[in-house]
């Protein structure tokens, strides 16, 4: 099975390559020789740009089976990372401005069903201390599944989805999810994780506001030197619509976990059962039936498992914020390429324009 349309490329090579040969006695040898190498490079480079793009396709195709096929006891939580938050004030000294260090903020997005319509929410942590490794993310993740429980009794499953960073594409991670699954009545059903470069839209559409009104916030006279202020500058003027903010300090979780003969980075989907029998895992979006990781295997290459996670909230989220929910809006049918470019009193397939008695005497 092949594409006419990507073949042409493998022919344009060939051919580029055969000219190549017959420029030979042209050239010097050392410039054939550079022009030879060249020529593999861009060739490389291509291909893996065009495998960039298939797998970019193909896990974005999760995401949207995903959200088609959402219940009102599923939830899909969108994860990353936010850019680090340098400490601002709102009047500071040149040399304060020198080795500041930056606050980790993490946005985790989720997207759920009532009736017909598909509703967002934010929730955005605040690490009081540690680092952006899979401890914090667990710590998160368990947090969140838990606020997130109590809020919505109903919800029964929920997919995670995040980009290919280490403190989320880890071994221990997965494992500490299916420790997770053995207690928790809100199961993580999916892990699925999006190519570079793409994703991430939901997250980075909410990082934008936040950090909008952070800035306004600083502007009216207020200071970010610490984890608390960032809370206070989320929360001020009403807050940000549909967003909550909590303080926390993750879990000092440090074990060293593996899972022998898997490479993690060339795994990209993972699935959990519900019997928790093991971990199903995929290296592409339903490309083959995957390949299961039995529990007996988890335990014998593990003598003890990270356990459930139990993270301190320094500060949980509000209960009462400006706006509840958001929501995913249709796409809207974009108006034809002519009706656009076509002056409002321009008659359509003509050059001739129609004004009315008042508006001709204005022009005169």
């Amino acid at each position: 099975m092949s594409c006419e349309q990507c073949s042409f490329i493998n022919n344009l090579w060939e051919t580029i390559l055969v000219v190549l040969v017959q420029c030979k006695d042209l050239v010097t040898p050392d410039q054939y020789d550079e022009y030879e190498h060249d020529m593999k490079q861009y060739c490389s480079a291509i291909y893996q740009w065009k495998a960039h793009i298939v797998r970019s396709i193909r896990q974005e195709t999760c995401k949207q089976r995903l959200l088609e096929n959402l219940t009102d006891k599923e939830v899909l939580i969108i994860q990353d990372f936010a850019m680090k938050f340098l400490p601002r004030s709102f009047r500071e000294a040149q040399s304060d401005w020198f080795a500041k260090k930056g606050l980790s903020w993490h946005l985790s997005v989720g997207v759920h069903k009532r009736a017909d319509e598909y509703l967002v929410e934010c929730y955005i942590h605040l690490l009081q201390e540690g680092i952006q490794d899979w401890v914090a993310v667990g710590s998160i993740t368990t947090h969140l599944m838990e606020y997130m429980k109590n809020k919505y009794p109903t919800l029964e499953r929920a997919f995670l989805r995040s980009d290919n960073a280490g403190c989320y594409h880890n071994i221990p991670l997965m494992l500490c999810y299916y420790e997770f699954n053995k207690t928790s009545s809100l199961k993580i059903s999916r892990v699925d994780f999006s190519e570079a470069c793409s994703g991430k839209d939901l997250c980075d559409r909410r990082a934008s506001p936040v950090k909008g009104h952070m800035i306004n916030y600083v502007n009216s006279g207020g200071s970010i030197n610490n984890v608390r202020d960032m809370k206070l500058a989320i929360e001020s003027h009403t807050g940000v619509s549909f967003t909550r903010c909590a303080i926390l300090s993750p879990d000092k979780n440090n074990g060293n976990y593996k899972l022998a003969k898997h490479m993690i980075s060339t795994l990209n989907n993972f699935s959990f059962p519900e019997d928790n029998t093991g971990i199903r895992v995929w290296k592409a979006y339903r490309i083959g039936c995957g390949k299961v990781i039995s529990s007996q295997e988890i335990q014998r290459d593990n003598k003890k498992l990270p356990g459930k996670l139990k993270p301190e909230v320094v500060s949980d989220f509000p209960d009462i914020i400006n706006k509840e929910y958001g929501s995913l809006g249709k796409k809207r049918k974009q108006p034809d390429n002519d009706a656009r470019r076509r002056h409002p009193r321009q008659e359509p397939g003509t050059n001739k324009y129609n004004y009315s008695a008042a508006e001709k005497s204005n022009c005169i």
